[in-house]
Parts: C-alpha cells; structure tokens; sequence
C-alpha cells in the first residue's frame, strides 16, 4: 500500500487568512486599532503629496523689512530656483548684520541713556536705529535694492504688478471697514 498525502479541503484565501488572524476581544480595541491606522494613513499621506505633490514649497523669509517693499505674492510666482537665488542674496546680507556689532552698541547707548535718564541721548541713540543707512530701515532699502538690481525686465513687470495688486487689496480693505 503506498502512502498517499491526503489534500486538505480546499478553502477559500480569507478564510485562510482569518484563520490566522488573532481575536480581539474588545470592540474597542478593534475601533482604536482603526483610528490608528486611519491616523497613520493620513500622516503618510500628506508627508507624500508635501514630497511629491509638485505644490509650491512656502519657504520662511526673514529679510528684515524687505516684506514691506516687495510683496511675498511676488515671491511665490517666481519659479523655486529663482526665489532661492534672490533670497539668498538677503540671507548672506542678514548674516553680516548679525556678525555687525553696530546693533549692540546702540542697545547699549539706548540702555545708558535710560539709566541716565537723559532724554538727548536717547533720542540720539535711537535715531542711529531709524535712520541712517546703517538703521534697520536702511539695510532693508539696501536690501531690496540688491533684489531689485538682480531682476529681469520681465520680473520686474511682475513686481510692479504685485504691488499694484497689494495696494488695490489694500484700499479695498480700508473700503470694507
């Protein structure tokens, strides 16, 4: 007699798979499971359209009072290269400020003058901080002109029109209220 290998029934792939699935118990268990995985789809999914999703990635801008001058909307028609290229040039400029000591000098002329209660001396102190080319006002105007030189014809059409459209949205607002 020869052996011969007895075939199981066949079944069909979920009940094979629910076999080997563990029981929960709980419902709960079962409903935060499922809030779980639904949390983590989500994140997945908007780490992958952040990545992938070819929409415009919103970089920070801290150049000074450049935003006043030059409207971010501009920035953001600009293609992602060429905005890396004219903010950095306001970056290395930031930079060398920060290394400038000019700006604690003045802090502490501004706290001297405020011990001393001397009111010209304050005044004085703080003019150093509003005008002047090394004011913040003024760097920023050297900042916007080193932007500005940098343009094209055509960027420079778009930047007269952005502000056009922000003073437009401006007066609209003031309109409003």
């Amino acid at each position: 007699m020869t052996d011969t290998p007895q075939l199981a029934p066949k079944q069909s792939l979920w009940t094979r798979i629910k076999d080997r699935i563990p029981r929960l118990h709980s419902r709960w268990w079962t409903g935060v499971l499922a809030l779980s995985l639904i949390g983590n789809f989500l994140v997945a999914g908007l780490a992958m359209g952040n990545r992938f999703g070819g929409g415009h990635r919103v970089e920070r801008m801290a150049v000074g009072n450049l935003g006043q001058l030059v409207p971010r909307d501009f920035f953001m028609e600009l293609s992602h290269e060429r905005r890396r290229e004219l903010t950095s040039v306001v970056r290395k400029q930031m930079g060398a400020m920060r290394e400038n000591n000019e700006n604690v000098a003045l802090s502490n002329a501004i706290a001297d003058a405020l011990e001393k209660e001397d009111s010209a001396a304050l005044k004085t102190a703080i003019d150093g901080f509003t005008t002047g080319p090394s004011s913040a006002a003024g760097r920023s105007g050297l900042f916007a002109m080193d932007v500005l030189a940098k343009l094209t014809p055509e960027e420079r059409k778009l930047l007269a029109s952005s502000i056009r459209n922000r003073a437009a949205q401006q007066m609209n607002r003031k309109k409003k209220n």
